[in-house]
């Protein structure tokens, strides 16, 4: 047998390194058992402190990757941690800063050299960069790697500007001319995959704007909420600026989600998980972490609404086209 499959290695790593597993499904499913005294209020920052925050001088990540090092003879094996600090290539390579910073979701190989594309607004700005965001910090967290460092103060600058009055995020429209599409709206999935991003910024930096930011954007979540028997649900799944409820607003349908056509079309019930599957899991995960009661107000309202209405199988079965949406509302109900 080839001897450097069982033998021992010599290498640089972080304490971090020693927990990084534990650390790392602590931090993304108990949020590490924190929570703030929610009795302690700060003076709210206005829309421009939060979206015009330059990061230049101070690195929400550094946190993240402060630790001892030194070396240390250690297994042979697969090391979890160098897997996560070598993700942090592929997190950190995936954006175009020439378009504010858009992320390239899409990815043709068929080309020398790979183009990166991406084919949806909200794919670009909205929905899935704070996705990355969640991840850069859990990766820096469990490696401790300071691999493209700079990029995600870049990526996070680059999400703040699209911040709003209201505290949503709205995608530009002076970006990505060739991409087809609604622009200056923001999204229901968007924003509460948002809520986790920030949830895991205010756990390993202590900025206040994190926990503003996210309170801001619990309470105009639950201004475009509806309240009815004890629940809560949004009747559709994007925004403009100052839009004001309807007084006629019904529980969601696959109509009022068309703008996502392929995804509709292809099952029905995913519009009714997508209405409340990430904003439920942001919102329940935000009032673990910092003890703000509007958002276990809202987070308990859509888990209510999910369990009366997408998750009424008395054996527990549900059946959805896309596993996270279905797996987000499975969180948030939990």
């Amino acid at each position: 047998m080839d001897q450097s499959s069982h033998g021992n290695k010599t290498m640089s790593i972080s304490r971090r390194r020693l927990f990084a597993l534990t650390t790392t499904v602590a931090c993304l499913l108990l949020s590490c058992n924190r929570t703030e005294n929610p009795s302690v209020t700060e003076a709210p920052m206005s829309p421009e402190t939060i979206s015009s925050f330059q990061l230049d001088q101070h690195d929400p990540m550094a946190r993240a990757v402060d630790g001892e090092r030194y070396e240390a003879l250690v297994p042979d094996t697969l090391d979890l941690a160098d897997r996560m600090g070598l993700s942090l290539n592929a997190l950190t390579s995936a954006w175009l800063p020439e378009e504010r910073w858009a992320l390239g979701f899409n990815v043709d190989l068929s080309r020398r050299e790979a183009i990166l594309r991406n084919f949806r607004i909200t794919d670009a700005y909205l929905n899935i960069p704070p996705k990355f965001l969640e991840a850069m910090v859990l990766c820096r967290l469990a490696s401790g790697s300071t691999r493209n460092l700079s990029v995600d103060r870049q990526v996070l600058a680059s999400r703040l500007a699209l911040v709003g009055e209201d505290g949503l995020s709205y995608a530009p429209s002076d970006t990505l001319s060739r991409v087809e599409g609604e622009r200056g709206h923001a999204e229901v999935w968007g924003e509460g995959r948002m809520l986790i991003a920030l949830s895991m910024l205010a756990q390993v930096d202590d900025d206040p704007r994190w926990g503003e930011l996210g309170r801001r954007k619990v309470d105009r979540l639950l201004e475009l909420t509806r309240e009815k028997e004890g629940f809560r649900y949004f009747w559709t799944g994007r925004f403009r600026p100052a839009q004001v409820l309807p007084a006629d607003a019904g529980e969601p349908t696959p109509e009022s989600f068309s703008y996502m056509y392929d995804h509709v079309s292809f099952n029905p019930t995913l519009a009714l998980v997508y209405s409340m599957g990430s904003a439920g899991h942001g919102a329940a995960l935000f009032h673990r972490v910092t003890g703000y009661a509007p958002a276990l107000e809202l987070a308990r309202g859509l888990a209510r609404w999910a369990l009366t209405q997408v998750f009424f199988n008395p054996d527990g079965r549900y059946d959805f086209y896309h596993f996270h949406h279905g797996l987000y509302a499975l969180i948030a109900i939990t």
